[in-house]
């Protein structure tokens, strides 16, 4: 969605379509990079659905694409980052 707000179009077939696919993608290749695989099926096979260890695991991945969009915004938009 932040990806969206700062890129994505504003009305049909606005060419700005390109621009935020092209960003959702590589930030999908980016957690599959770092985790192998984007189903959440598969990344939570074996937990039960809410408890402690599936709460933690979500937390760290939605951090972590938290930080990931944060930086691929930063970077189109030629802010430094940290």
């Amino acid at each position: 969605m932040a990806l969206g707000m700062f890129f994505g179009r504003t009305q049909g077939k606005d060419p700005r379509v390109d621009k935020i696919m092209a960003l959702a993608n590589e930030l999908h290749d980016i957690f599959v990079k770092h985790h192998r695989i984007a189903c959440c099926k598969v990344l939570t096979r074996g937990m039960v659905l809410g408890s402690p260890e599936h709460m933690e695991q979500c937390i760290a991945f939605t951090g972590e694409m938290a930080r990931e969009t944060a930086q691929l915004i930063a970077r189109e938009l030629n802010l430094q980052t940290v």
